[in-house]
């Protein structure tokens, strides 16, 4: 099906937006650590659920063509993740039961894993070489983080927790026997122990960045050299009892609240140690394939969608996202942007025009 674009000027910036999806059914861009381009950039695949369910659809950046892409199932809408090594991309079932890949350019989907005992609670998240494949599984009240080689399909348990939720599988680029985790949650899981990492010669994933109980880390994923993790880090200077924001989530820079002060942290793994943070009022950071820029949301402008020089930490908005919250504050009022592997193009979810949408603007 044929949809022709919407057009228009970003209020702020006055750079071109391109609305890919029609405004009168929900779609959104991938979450926000998932780049939805294709390799060669023509393509960007998203859910929609124009048909009433969820499912995986492609779109022509050239002929505007969409093309439905998952067949017969209904998709986990935050579920979908596409691999520019491979140009596939890897989506679980709404309940969770089943892994499917299918090509982003060729289409043909595939039954890769039924589940047994429990269900998928993260994304399918490939490697940036696509030959291995991560998620997490919940059955009763443990979960298990299971990696599985894609030239195989037996997945194993690289580590398991009584009670404890973990998240957010991202395996590290070029080391495939090395996946980050977060301890996952609201507000506590995110002050204290955050993030953990597996190695095989460990076993069991371990607590790696320090958190004193003044902080507050989330939404981290690998930069593309697999040296460091991106995240947001946010400090409350003053170290004393609850901040003004009342110990949860953080509301933005406030300049009447200087102890207050949200930045993204580049976070050395094999040092062990912060390398690098920097003062801004954004969260969802995610670099390019190429590692030059990373783009974040934030709070001001509404919703800027901006990018940041990870090594010096200079900043610039590339649009504004326009978001209009619902009262629950639900993932499809989320940005969530990706950048494109060259670190051209971002896409990234809007509902200022009606349903949540995808556009596409230029870095």
């Amino acid at each position: 099906m044929k949809i022709e674009p919407g057009m228009e000027k970003d209020p702020f910036t006055g750079r071109e937006i391109v609305r890919l999806t029609e405004p009168t059914s929900d779609a959104h861009a991938q979450y926000a650590f998932n780049c939805p381009f294709t390799s060669d950039l023509r393509y960007l695949v998203y859910p929609s659920r124009r048909t009433g369910l969820w499912e995986v659809w492609r779109a022509d950046r050239c002929t505007h063509e969409h093309e439905k892409l998952s067949q017969g199932v209904e998709v986990g809408s935050f579920s979908v993740h596409t691999c520019q090594a491979t140009d596939e991309t890897f989506y679980a079932t709404a309940d969770g039961r089943q892994i499917w890949r299918v090509h982003a350019t060729r289409g043909a989907p595939e039954l890769l894993l039924e589940i047994a005992g429990g269900r998928i609670t993260s994304v399918p998240v490939p490697n940036p070489e696509g030959t291995h494949l991560s998620w997490v599984r919940q059955a009763g009240n443990d979960y298990f983080a299971e990696l599985m080689p894609l030239a195989t399909k037996k997945p194993e348990v690289i580590h398991s927790s009584a009670g404890v939720q973990f998240d957010h599988p991202c395996i590290r680029p070029g080391d495939p026997e090395t996946v980050l985790l977060c301890r996952y949650g609201r507000f506590g899981s995110l002050r204290n122990q955050r993030m953990w990492l597996w190695r095989r010669a460990w076993g069991q994933a371990r607590p790696i960045n320090p958190q004193p109980n003044w902080s507050m880390v989330g939404h981290e994923v690998w930069m593309p050299d697999g040296r460091e993790v991106v995240s947001f880090r946010y400090y409350r200077y003053d170290r004393s009892g609850e901040a003004s924001t009342g110990g949860c989530w953080p509301k933005g820079i406030d300049p009447n609240h200087p102890e207050l002060a949200i930045g993204i942290s580049f976070f050395d793994v094999q040092e062990g140690r912060e390398a690098r943070w920097f003062k801004a009022d954004c969260w969802h950071p995610c670099p390019s394939g190429d590692g030059r820029v990373v783009v974040m949301d934030g709070s001001y402008p509404p919703q800027a969608i901006t990018k940041m020089d990870p090594l010096t930490g200079g900043t610039e908005v590339a649009c504004t996202a326009r978001i209009n919250r619902p009262p629950d504050n639900n993932q499809l009022s989320h940005p969530h942007p990706s950048p494109s592997p060259d670190g051209r193009w971002v896409a990234y979810t809007s509902n200022h025009e009606g349903c949540s949408a995808v556009y596409v603007a230029p870095l």
